[in-house]
């Protein structure tokens, strides 16, 4: 991936919900200059080196510019912003009265959120990074804004080439679930596929993919032993068995998109846990295998193709939840789920 030689940026620092309107000019303002809007929301900008008024910006937000006209994204379609209030700006962007923004965190498994794209109403996309990437002299949040921006921008190519999904709105309500996480799934895996040919591995494909599963198994014995005898809502009980699941769905598709670019294998260790071979083996090669088959985020496909396999990896899914002992199935009189096994939800964690 090569940065253009010449890049700009507009700047909106916003402190609050209301903010001012910066020009940060770091391009030579030739035919050749890319100019990407940036906007700083939640945070006290000069902690991070930034003064717009003088027209002052670290060598990082520049290069995060450069970054996201590499990757080919739309420049006047969209908006780098850096937020000392993740959870925030991400509920700024919401639907009213969405349950999922409404509950947003941050938190995923083991991990957290590092960056995320959010397509706006006016067909603009706005790429959310965390402030405290941009602290000046931490070289770790620089390496690790460049990585999670290289991919962040593979969703906006998605997205602005026309390839993002729909809501599969056609389909009865526990297909369409399965649709849905499953094209959300192969996105995830087309961007990481980029991220680390070209900014290199992050570390999926690791001893940690044991934590990952025992946390995943916690999770859901959590939400169908404890929180479901507590509300007792079948329908509350299918979302969140299904968001943490899918949650893990995502990180694997992460893990088999480092394996392909450094022609990696599962550590010993993971293959060789308990955990996982009751959990993840008995569909990891057919995970595996189908998402080596989706073409990479820097390279264009129909969206017939992406149904396609979207529809052959919800089946996978649907198989797979079964295995974790539930059942998500539609019927003539409606969508049901179903507790239909309580072994590995009965096993001893902790």
């Amino acid at each position: 991936m090569a940065v253009p030689r010449h890049y700009g940026a507009s700047v909106t620092t916003r402190l609050g919900p209301v903010g001012r309107l910066a020009r940060m000019a770091n391009g030579s303002g030739d035919p050749g200059t890319t100019t990407i809007a940036v906007t700083l929301e939640y945070v006290d900008v000069t902690l991070l080196g930034i003064d717009p008024d003088a027209g002052e910006f670290p060598p990082l937000l520049r290069d995060c510019v450069g970054v996201l006209a590499a990757c080919g994204v739309v420049p006047d379609k969209t908006r780098l912003v850096i937020t000392g209030d993740f959870v925030r700006s991400v509920q700024d962007r919401g639907e009213p009265d969405s349950v999922y923004h409404q509950n947003y965190d941050t938190r995923r498994n083991t991990g957290m959120v590092g960056g995320k794209t959010i397509p706006r109403p006016d067909s603009t996309v706005d790429v959310l990074l965390h402030a405290a990437m941009f602290v000046p002299a931490d070289d770790d949040g620089a390496e690790v804004a460049i990585r999670t921006l290289v991919h962040e921008a593979q969703h906006v190519v998605i997205y602005q080439n026309g390839e993002a999904g729909d809501d599969f709105e056609s389909a009865p309500w526990a297909r369409r679930n399965f649709l849905t996480s499953a094209d959300q799934v192969i996105e995830e895996y087309r961007a990481e596929s980029v991220a680390s040919r070209v900014a290199g591995p992050s570390g999926w494909n690791t001893d940690g993919l044991v934590a990952l599963v025992r946390t995943w198994l916690k999770d859901l014995r959590r939400i169908a032993v404890k929180e479901y005898q507590f509300h007792l809502d079948a329908g509350k009980l299918a979302y969140d068995i299904l968001q943490e699941t899918h949650t893990v769905w995502k990180l694997l598709a992460y893990v088999v998109a480092e394996q392909v670019a450094t022609d990696q294998t599962l550590p010993t260790s993971v293959v060789e846990d308990d955990l996982w071979a009751l959990s993840v083996a008995p569909h990891w090669a057919e995970f595996t295998a189908m998402l080596k088959a989706v073409p990479g985020g820097d390279q264009r496909a129909p969206r017939t193709e992406l149904d396609e396999l979207a529809s052959n990896l919800a089946d996978v899914m649907q198989r797979w939840l079964l295995t974790l002992g539930f059942e998500f199935t539609d019927m003539p009189e409606g969508s049901a789920f179903f507790i239909t096994d309580w072994s590995l939800l009965e096993l001893e964690l902790d």
